[in-house]
């Protein structure tokens, strides 16, 4: 039987021809392109949780060193303040006795 001038035997090597070539290409595609791409893929999201890690390690650091001086500035806030009381009377006690001219 022929179609369009080809015998049934010669359409189907065709075909195997082409789905042949098709496959080389996807096989092509998938070992060259895919596989390498996948692999890169997780070696960034490897280094992306190491980098994950290490970030929220620094900010607990940082967290930590935060409340060190908070509680720095509370003392010496405290310090300050006792400083003015003191210094308030002793500018009291110095108009008591230089009679008000301070």
């Amino acid at each position: 039987m022929n179609v369009l001038g080809f015998d049934v035997t010669e359409w189907l090597a065709v075909v195997s021809i082409i789905s042949l070539a098709i496959s080389a290409i996807i096989w092509l595609v998938n070992n060259l392109i895919t596989k390498p791409t996948d692999y890169r893929n997780e070696m960034l999201n490897d280094n992306i949780k190491g980098l994950t890690s290490q970030l929220e390690q620094f900010t607990a650091e940082m967290k930590a060193d935060r409340k060190a001086i908070y509680k720095k500035l509370d003392e010496h806030d405290r310090r300050l303040d006792h400083h003015d009381r003191r210094l308030d009377r002793h500018h009291e006690r110095m108009k008591q006795i230089g009679g008000g001219k301070l």
